[in-house]
């Protein structure tokens, strides 16, 4: 692991650069070249990884550490496509200018104001699925911790469309508010919603219609797929939920609101942490129980989001 992270901790100061820059790009609704400076990656370390790896076409073979390598190698290029657009692009002239200019402290505080808590956000939320999983492991089985791990990757699935409409919504509702259009968010919603909702069934329908085919995609071990099978019909649901209420949380975020993401974040944390430790350690419940704990932490996020929403509306939509 030591070595592994010596190669691939390099590719992280690209990776900053990009986030930020696609950020910048979802912002402004030009998403093809983040699909392409995507593409770039994934090409480019499948690539890699065949040639560093196993040392094909006259590459050293490096073995293991030819996968950090390519991964890092990899997002050089992603980043250097999505500069290079940029750079050469006409229609970013404006904005490269203002690259240049002067650091102010005004708008670097104001940047920070809003950022600080959707960093904390984003932590907290992996904080809080990385003790479900040291729970599973700790006071579970290894055949249930098996069982989570496949239902881990089903969601990772299911997080393409429903992360990719997250950005969406972000973009769309910022704009109206810039546009002083905020009787149009709903709309807007309802649509987004509606699409987010189409995908998920789309890409995860097999979860709930035909589970023991799909669970050999990911691990062919028959002694899990009873429980896995049953697992996955049991979180459909929530990734359902997960798909209308990304909406209404991202709405509040596209808003200037990190404030209040983050403390939705935090409140939702702490009780599907409480309820964790309920289902886990206090009632010693099943593998194929333990995951209702996902309705409790989407749902505790939409109404707090669907409420702030309405307060929000009421509020501000008239002025």
């Amino acid at each position: 692991m030591v070595e592994f992270l010596k190669y691939r901790s390099w590719g992280i100061f690209f990776a900053a650069m990009q986030v930020s820059l696609v950020a910048f790009f979802i912002g402004i609704g030009r998403t093809g070249i983040v699909l392409i400076s995507a593409i770039v990656m994934a090409v480019g370390n499948i690539i890699l990884d065949y040639v560093l790896i196993f040392g094909n076409y006259g590459f050293p073979e490096l073995g293991m550490v030819g996968a950090p390598l390519a991964s890092s190698i990899a997002e050089v290029l992603s980043c250097l496509v999505i500069i290079g657009y940029m750079i050469f692009n006409k229609g970013f002239s404006e904005f490269r200018i203002s690259i240049w200019k002067s650091i102010k402290s005004a708008p670097i505080f104001e940047l920070t104001k809003i950022g600080v808590p959707l960093m904390f956000q984003g932590f907290i939320a992996l904080f809080g699925w990385l003790i479900f999983f040291t729970l599973i492991e700790r006071e579970m089985t290894p055949h249930d911790l098996e069982v989570s791990s496949v239902i881990r990757s089903i969601y990772f699935l299911a997080f393409i469309p429903i992360f990719g409409f997250g950005s969406t919504t972000r973009t769309y509702v910022s704009n109206l508010v810039g546009q002083k259009k905020m009787h149009l968010i709903p709309v807007v919603q309802r649509k987004i919603i509606l699409l987010c909702v189409t995908f998920v069934i789309v890409l995860c329908h097999g979860c709930l219609l035909y589970p023991e085919k799909f669970i050999p995609l990911i691990d062919n071990n028959p002694d899990i797929l009873a429980d896995t099978s049953s697992v996955m019909v049991l979180v459909s649901g929530s990734i359902l939920l997960f798909a209308v209420v990304t909406v209404h949380f991202n709405s509040v975020a596209a808003l200037g609101k990190s404030n209040i993401t983050f403390l939705t974040e935090v409140v939702s944390i702490i009780i599907y942490l409480f309820a964790c430790y309920l289902f886990i350690v206090t009632w010693e419940l099943k593998v194929t129980q333990i995951w209702w704990v996902e309705y409790i932490y989407f749902g505790t996020m939409g109404i707090i989001s669907y409420f702030y929403l309405l307060y929000y509306k009421r509020k501000y939509y008239n002025q």
